[in-house]
């Protein structure tokens, strides 16, 4: 009878640690491969329950900020780069970025201020990404050119 309690109780250990996959981070959660969604595997009840709510909020709308950066709006920098050179790749960080507004739809306050943060970030991380590698085509282009002729 003891070996029988035993045993249960550890294959519902094993189970329940089969459960979810994965390891968690500092927040205690982790992104599902699966969904892309953010998830806990804290208990959310008592005084850390907003800060969690906040800190899944702002972690949804970077992942969405990075998923909606489109690359129409990034493809043009790789010839400021080529044409500009220095100053094309100083323009990718200067030049403002417009959000688009429909992914605020029944959103809150929090998401949006996350969102718009993101967003400005990764479009001028990418712009530059491009105008850089526009301006090494450039380099290259003048060096081989140098030795051909």
């Amino acid at each position: 009878m003891k070996l029988l309690v035993f045993l249960l109780l550890v294959s519902v250990g094993v189970v329940g640690a089969m459960a979810d996959p994965g390891e968690t981070d500092e927040k205690g959660g982790h992104y599902n491969r699966e969904t892309g969604v953010y998830h806990y595997h804290t208990d959310l009840s008592g005084s850390d329950n907003a800060l969690r709510k906040i800190a899944t909020i702002e972690l949804q709308a970077k992942a969405d900020a990075r998923r909606d950066l489109s690359s129409s709006s990034i493809n043009g920098w790789y010839f400021a780069g080529l044409c500009l050179g220095p100053v094309g790749i100083v323009s990718a960080f200067i030049m403002p970025s417009t959000v688009p507004a429909d992914r605020f739809i029944a959103k809150s306050p929090e998401y949006v201020a996350y969102y718009s943060k993101s967003y400005k970030s990764e479009i001028r991380k990418e712009r530059a990404k491009s105008a850089t590698i526009g301006f090494a085509v450039f380099g290259c282009l003048t060096l081989g050119s140098r030795y051909i002729w």
